[in-house]
């Protein structure tokens, strides 16, 4: 009996080379000038806040469409998260903070390199480029050493996920804040189990093959659990609706901002 692919693995597999090439077209247009890319994609559809450039439109990735922007590679979340740090916090003040970024952005991390009264630290468990190398969980930074903290889409790989909250809330200063992003499915509750091992298991049911679980709307109370006050950001609380798609936000996307008392 010949072999038959199912149709999910059909589908499974024009999924991954959906991926294939969105992350292909992602890099080389990374390695492209500046100029270039905006005079490649120049048009008058979509609007990126991080790099200030008008496009005409906003690259798919992941199966999703409108994610990332081709001039600095801010995905859909991280221009979220750059309005919110705009009209929400203290970043762009001008007044001395100490921001510990993980694992940074390559569309964030010159923009806050720039910026002159940020004591900026960069940290990461495998990115060599980083400044510190740092397990979340075993957090090697003194007690109140930072006024900011800046962590998206780490969180869904840590199996001990509440006591890197905890690390993150010790490290904050009194009076500190700090933003996390995450995939989520706000209408339902966190699936987890630690127990799956297997690559191909974590993607089908947390999305991602090095996930160890798909956060849903109790995110919040772990985040309260580790001491934070947590307000939640969405794209209704930082543009218009009417700016909503030029912006290239989604409903889906929530910014979890949390101050330490």
């Amino acid at each position: 009996m010949g072999f038959q692919l199912s149709e999910f693995s059909l589908m499974d597999i024009s999924r991954q080379r959906k991926r294939l090439l969105a992350r292909v077209k992602m890099k080389g247009t990374r390695s492209l000038p500046t100029g270039i890319k905006k005079g490649l994609f120049q048009g008058d559809a979509c609007y990126c806040p991080v790099c200030k450039s008008t496009i005409r439109q906003f690259e798919p990735f992941g199966g999703m469409d409108s994610v990332w922007c081709p001039v600095c590679a801010a995905m859909r979340w991280q221009r979220l998260a750059w309005l919110v740090l705009q009209q929400k916090t203290n970043l762009f003040d001008g007044e001395p903070i100490r921001l510990l970024h993980i694992a940074p952005e390559i569309a964030f991390e010159p923009r806050f390199k720039q910026l002159a009264h940020l004591d900026y630290v960069t940290a990461d468990l495998y990115e060599p480029k980083v400044m510190v190398k740092m397990d979340v969980t075993e957090n090697p930074f003194p007690d109140a050493s930072f006024n900011a903290v800046f962590c998206s889409h780490v969180m869904e790989h840590i199996p001990d996920d509440h006591k890197a909250l905890s690390e993150f809330f010790r490290v904050l200063a009194p009076g500190g804040w700090a933003v996390f992003i995450v995939p989520i499915r706000m209408k339902k509750l966190t699936d987890e189990d630690l127990s799956i091992e297997d690559p191909k298991v974590r993607e089908k049911r947390f999305g991602q093959h090095d996930h160890v679980r798909f956060y849903g709307k109790d995110f919040e109370d772990r985040l309260s659990a580790a001491g934070f006050q947590v307000t939640l950001f969405r794209p209704e609380d930082v543009a218009a609706p009417n700016e909503h798609s030029k912006l290239g936000l989604s409903h889906k996307d929530v910014v979890f901002y949390c101050e330490k008392p």
